[in-house]
């Protein structure tokens, strides 16, 4: 942590409290806590979210994928889409990072990445909520079509 703080001084970063809250930090040693193991885990992260917003908008022939999918309005596809588009911003500046290895390239995307981060969380988990919702509304569906 004292070296993570100490290159977040240097670069004007966030402290480490802030990214670990969002991003999960405490899971890596210590030792192993420089720019370039906190861009990895902001991109983690972000993948992880990016793919469930791509079962929702692209559902694949698997059953959650296509369920979901049923239970979003094309208004909020449509906002979904802009959201992603969000995500996959982030996720290349990422990749410009990753090429360039560089604390200056990391720290920059780091600071990019905790910004931009604060208003999509909203929106992702809000996506999120009508995923979970329609597993819901199937099993009440699924009584009434059984006991009708």
């Amino acid at each position: 942590m004292q070296q993570y703080e100490t290159l977040a001084k240097k670069h004007g970063l966030p402290s480490f409290e802030e990214i670990d809250r969002e991003f999960d930090m405490t899971e890596m040693p210590q030792a192993q806590l420089v720019l370039r193991n906190v861009r990895k885990k902001i991109i983690e992260k972000i993948n992880f979210l990016k793919e469930f917003m791509e079962d929702i908008l692209q559902p694949e022939a698997n059953l959650p994928s296509l369920i979901e999918c049923k239970s979003f309005t094309d208004k909020q596809k449509d906002d979904m889409y802009n959201t992603y588009k969000k995500v996959m911003q982030l996720m290349r500046k990422g990749v410009a990072a990753v090429a360039l290895e560089t604390d200056a390239k990391d720290a920059e995307f780091i600071k990019y990445a905790y910004k931009e981060w604060q208003p999509l969380k909203k929106e992702i988990a809000g996506y999120a909520e009508v995923a979970q919702e329609c597993w819901h509304k199937e099993e009440k569906e699924e009584k009434e079509s059984y006991l009708g």
